[in-house]
């Protein structure tokens, strides 16, 4: 609730300012909005308190709510009562003239509107129900939702706010009105404990959803299981054998590629744990189908995914963005009985993306098959699609995990995608892949050590962190150590803030079709080129690509000798090192966990700064039990249809 109590203080904020002095809103963003005519250095400079308490953050390595609490405490200061009024208030106006805030200024910002705050009457009701049932309301990022999630989203759609009273009665009048239905949900989540007891997990409390949200689910269940051997996809049997014989596949895996070249269903569901060889094992039904006179094309939300699909698979591949049209429909793919779409990574694609893609498929009467690891990062949009279709029907799942090498670390793999903490980190400690120091900056520095240790001895080393803040350090501190050893070159150019020198580990941030650049490309710069102004790099897959300088001085292009979790689904390497803190989920934590071949190491940024802060004895906190429940802690979504127990 105290992020909920954040918004009803700003709404009630602006609506007193609003009746008093006639100010104007932006449009708000994460429950705030600022005053229209005050100049952005203002709001940046008089936020000096939010700058100390994510600086602090930042120096220990740690997120989330826990965290950002304990930062506020360490850094919050003893106020100088002593200093007069009039004194503070000379201090202040001289500071706001430094950043354009005079007198004008100000008397500019107010008079904007009437001076007159809103009532209950003055909201329409059934406007504001409207957004709030719109896809990019409050389903946007999850099927369901609570009364704080209602109460939140009433205040972000009222520029002018409203009172914390007229919120809290608009939000139950929603919650009782024909916009929305109760969710009955079964068990509560549970916390298992080091005794091997459990305990429930606090929840919201009731949980509903919208009457669209259930049209969009049923809708894409109902087109799922529509056309159970109908002949689509279709490969010819014997050309299923030959592609087989050709590759080195599992017993598993073979069974996958017979199953979806041969099942004849209009979709088809494959599941596969990380590492288990999906794209391998894609190449052998690609091969079949297009022998067969299939023509098959593969889709992914990013495209570094369909790069990588392409590049592990041979099957043609693009952006689900580009596929459907982008922003022009008429550019859309077109799709005939033939085709079979390929959506990889389907797991965190979001639902209504979801049904739109299978909605093309059924309407051109081709195939769909859906490949993804519903235990990895979860989808940004209101999901569980994936996981839902998977428990109906018969998917053509892959279980074995074929990537690490260890016999130990696959089995603590398995732990930790079914959240079984104890078991997991019980097996990394007893190996030497757990690492914890008090210090923060010790921590990171640890991390920076034992990856310059492994690319030292020639292998594929890479840092792994939730948090951009943490990316950006452990790439400043690695650079260092890169220059240091002479391992970069002795021309430097300055571009978009950062400094790029031949050697240097870089990371493409945004797609550039025209230079072979994408969001999530990682590449070595082999050469500057100042007379053609661009940066020569060699990708990891082995590519030579020019970059220009206005792509990186645009901040398009960072150091990549780290980089998030995010970035890193579908990546591997050799060695895997990983900054993990307690806001993680049991996702984020096994998909980094799981990119490593050779090695993956656990590097704890857990808070140790309570003794400062601390008003009464306190129990010290045991990092390792703080990520024993990080890592029970599940961010996967679910459908709305399966939280009511229908489907």
């Amino acid at each position: 609730w105290c992020r909920t109590a954040g918004f009803l203080y700003e709404a009630h904020l602006r609506a007193e300012l609003t009746g008093r002095l006639g100010v104007a809103w932006v449009p708000v963003r994460h429950g705030i909005a600022d005053l229209v005519g005050v100049p952005r250095r203002a709001i940046e400079h008089f936020s000096q308190r939010r700058r100390q308490i994510t600086e602090r953050m930042g120096e220990i390595g740690s997120h989330g709510g826990h965290a950002a609490q304990v930062a506020a405490y360490a850094t919050r200061q003893v106020k100088d009562t002593s200093v007069p009024y009039a004194d503070l208030q000379a201090w202040w106006m001289k500071r706001a003239v430094a950043v354009g805030l005079s007198a004008d200024t100000m008397a500019g910002v107010c008079d904007r509107t009437a001076r007159r705050q809103s009532a209950l009457d003055d909201i329409e009701f059934d406007d504001l129900a409207l957004r709030l049932d719109a896809p990019n309301g409050l389903t946007e990022h999850r099927a369901t939702f609570d009364r704080r999630d209602v109460i939140r989203q009433i205040c972000a759609e009222l520029p002018v706010g409203a009172s914390t009273a007229d919120v809290l009665t608009l939000a139950d009048e929603y919650l009782t009105s024909r916009h929305v239905v109760a969710i009955v949900e079964g068990e509560p989540d549970r916390l298992r404990r080091a005794d091997g007891r459990s305990a429930p997990i606090p929840g919201g409390g009731p949980r509903w959803t919208t009457p669209d949200m259930l049209r969009v689910e049923r809708l894409l269940i109902r087109m799922a299981a529509a056309r159970p051997l109908c002949g689509a996809g279709l490969a010819n049997p014997v050309a299923v054998d030959a592609a087989i014989a050709r590759r080195a596949l599992s017993g598993e895996q073979q069974v996958m590629v017979r199953r979806i070249c041969g099942s004849g269903n209009g979709v088809d569901v494959v599941p596969g744990v990380a590492g288990s060889g999906k794209t391998h094992a894609l190449a052998a039904a690609h091969e079949a189908w297009t022998a067969s006179g299939r023509t098959v094309v593969g889709v992914a939300l990013s495209a570094q995914a369909a790069r990588q699909l392409e590049a592990g698979s041979g099957i043609p591949s693009m952006t689900i963005a580009r596929f459907r049209g982008a922003g022009d429909p008429a550019d859309a793919s077109e799709l005939d009985p033939d085709h079979v779409l390929v959506v990889d990574e389907a797991a965190m694609v979001g639902t209504r993306t979801l049904v739109d893609l299978v909605a093309r498929v059924h309407k051109a009467g081709a195939k769909a098959v859906l490949v993804g690891d519903a235990c990895q990062l979860p989808e940004i949009e209101a999901g569980g699609a994936f996981a839902g279709l998977s428990r109906r029907g018969r998917p053509a799942g892959l279980s074995t995990n074929r990537r690490q090498h260890t016999r130990w670390e696959r089995q603590a793999l398995a732990d930790l995608r079914l959240g079984h903490a104890t078991d997991a980190l019980a097996a990394y400690e007893a190996h030497g892949r757990i690492h914890h120091d008090p210090d923060p900056h010790l921590t990171r520095a640890g991390i920076v050590d034992q990856w310059w240790a492994s690319v030292a001895d020639g292998g594929d080393a890479l840092m792994l962190a939730a948090h951009h803040d943490a990316v950006r350090d452990l790439n400043s501190r690695a650079r260092d150590r890169m220059a240091a050893a002479d391992q970069l070159g002795g021309e430097v150019i300055e571009l978009g803030g950062s400094s790029y020198a031949v050697g240097d580990r870089v990371l493409g941030l945004v797609n550039d079709y025209r230079t072979g650049i994408l969001n999530g490309t990682r590449a070595t710069v082999s050469a500057i080129d100042e007379r053609r102004r661009e940066l020569r790099l060699h990708t990891t897959d082995d590519r030579d690509i020019r970059v220009p300088f206005a792509y990186v001085e645009a901040g398009r292009l960072a150091h990549g000798y780290a980089m998030t979790i995010h970035k890193a689904q579908g990546a591997t390497c050799d060695h895997a090192l990983v900054l993990v803190d307690e806001s993680m989920s049991r996702e984020a934590v096994y998909t980094a966990m799981s990119r490593g071949r050779q090695r993956n190491d656990l590097y704890l940024a857990i808070d140790a700064g309570r003794d400062d802060i601390a008003h009464a004895p306190e129990i010290e906190p045991d990092p390792l039990g703080v990520l024993s429940a990080s890592i029970q802690r599940s961010a996967a979504q679910q459908m709305a249809i399966d939280s009511r127990g229908r489907g």
